[in-house]
């Protein structure tokens, strides 16, 4: 199994994929068609999982595109709604224990509803977390975490951005405070890589972060994603 975040931020959007034995899935499309065509090398994914309907996790262009071209889209019924997608064959709803592989879970985040996604693919099991205030379910069996460490409550309070913006950060984006603490309650032992994801460029430091978690991780190999 390979892990590659083909993009990361509120600026350039989010975009990250999953291969396991020929099968590809992408975790939100937040890039325009063309650019996820060539990070693909035009191998369209069976599979793409979109968290939310905020542009940067979701180009409604691309994931029409790849409705179009045969990919299964998998979204929560608030998602569809709030980018108005018409049902199709492909289009599939989901919310919270699907009976399968896959599980979807509530996130705090100022859009209509808002997931995380759980997957298992063999003894693999990836966990996608992101633009959430908080994570408030448990983190079980994970071998692959890919996961939101916005900014720093530090870093934020000092920033000179809006007071509603730092508000609406530290509401709808996950601190690695909150961060650490969630790994800390969380069992890590089947787990091979951590993959940090959706870096504030302004409020957030990958490397210093890495660092703060290193601690409670081990030697759990954490990837910054930025």
């Amino acid at each position: 199994m390979k892990v590659k975040v083909l993009s990361s931020g509120s600026h350039d959007g989010n975009c990250t994929l999953v291969t396991d034995d020929g099968l590809n899935i992408l975790f939100d499309v937040g890039i325009n068609f063309k650019t996820l065509q060539k990070k693909l090398d035009f191998a369209l994914p069976k599979f793409a999982l979109i968290t939310h309907e905020h542009g940067d996790h979701a180009n409604l262009a691309a994931i029409k595109k790849l409705l179009e071209r045969g990919t299964q889209v998998i979204m929560t019924r608030g998602t569809k709604n709030a980018l108005r997608l018409e049902d199709r064959h492909n289009l599939i709803v989901v919310n919270g224990d699907t009976g399968g592989n896959l599980r979807v879970y509530n996130t705090i985040h100022d859009a209509a509803e808002p997931a995380a996604f759980s997957i298992e693919l063999g003894d693999e099991k990836i966990y996608y977390i992101t633009d959430t205030g908080d994570i408030h379910f448990p983190i079980i069996g994970a071998t692959r975490l890919i996961i939101e460490a916005n900014h720093s409550i530090e870093l934020l309070a000092a920033s000179d951005i809006e007071v509603w913006r730092k508000e609406r950060v530290s509401r709808t984006h996950l601190s690695i405070e909150k961060l650490k603490a969630a790994l800390k309650a969380t069992c890590l032992s089947k787990c091979k890589e951590i993959h940090l994801i959706h870096i504030s460029g302004t409020n957030g430091d990958g490397a210093a972060f890495k660092a703060m978690l290193k601690p409670i991780v081990g030697d759990i190999p954490i990837l910054v994603e930025e």
